[in-house]
């Protein structure tokens, strides 16, 4: 298979005596620089690793996280089919986890400020870094999927986001590490994953009965629920799968912990008072 360079295309049909067996070949350029996005949101995430803000000591275990899930995630999506339907998702992935490790690189920018100021930060590098990634994967070759890759990316983004933040008030009063982990699963897999999919399939299907295709049958409703609840526990729980090593992280690595703490600030914390700053050093913590 030809991964870059000159590509030439010739069709070949036997249609007798009716005209020739071979058309006239169509040459097509493909350049070797359409294939390095993933090498080149690797290298950005090294560059992060040169902050004097994460000069310690394993902390390139994020990177290693970064190459390693999404092929992972990209394989178990081919095993499963589902890239037959939505081949954007791998596109998708790429981006969703170069993003999650550009915020573990960055959070010490997120740590010692306001409540609110940290939640709009956090948004807000996310974004960025989503687009950031979206530009370095698409390049020159704007895709006509390139709008399901934004919707799926930020759909993502989004239930990692709100199952976080729901999992922090909900150890608003006590934190443990096990007890945030349950409740990352509870607010992902049957909160968001299920309660967020049952809403967007009645969305789904009040579109197709205001559109004009009448109020559907019991067992078709049966069938669309089912479905819809399916898709969205098993989503949920992959990626509750794919962010346990980030959580890990948070839990167990110095630097990564010190991050996590400083941002929720959850009583249990070992926070005192004081939290990383964005230099790296110590920073006051407003509350």
């Amino acid at each position: 298979m030809t991964v870059f360079g000159s590509l030439s295309i010739v069709g070949i049909q036997d249609i007798g005596p009716l005209g020739p067996e071979r058309s006239e070949p169509t040459v097509y350029y493909w350049p070797i620089y359409w294939h390095l996005g993933p090498v080149a949101l690797v290298l950005v995430l090294a560059l992060l690793l040169f902050r004097s803000a994460n000069r310690r000591k394993s902390a390139g275990w994020v990177l290693l996280l970064a190459l390693v899930l999404p092929y992972l995630c990209s394989r178990g999506l081919d095993w499963s089919g589902v890239t037959r339907y939505a081949p954007h998702l791998h596109d998708s992935v790429a981006i969703f986890f170069f993003t999650v490790a550009v915020v573990w690189l960055l959070g010490d920018m997120l740590g010692g400020l306001r409540r609110f100021r940290t939640v709009m930060n956090a948004v807000l590098l996310m974004i960025l870094t989503g687009l950031i990634g979206l530009l370095i994967l698409s390049g020159p070759n704007m895709s006509p999927d390139l709008g399901d890759v934004v919707l799926t990316c930020a759909a993502l983004v989004f239930a990692t986001f709100l199952a976080m933040t729901l999992a922090g008030v909900a150890c608003r009063k006590r934190y443990t590490p096990l007890r945030y982990g349950f409740w990352f699963f509870v607010m992902l897999v049957p909160g968001i994953g299920g309660v967020l999919a049952f809403l967007i399939g009645l969305v789904v299907l009040a579109v197709d009965v205001l559109s004009g295709g009448g109020f559907p049958s019991t067992r078709y409703l049966n069938y669309h629920f089912q479905e819809v609840f399916r898709t969205g526990l098993l989503g949920g729980l992959a990626l509750f799968v794919f962010m346990l090593p980030f959580l890990a992280l948070a839990y167990w690595h110095p630097m990564y912990r010190s991050r996590f703490h400083a941002i929720f600030r959850l009583p249990g914390m070992d926070v005192g008072d004081n939290a990383v700053g964005s230099n790296g050093g110590d920073k006051e913590i407003k509350r």
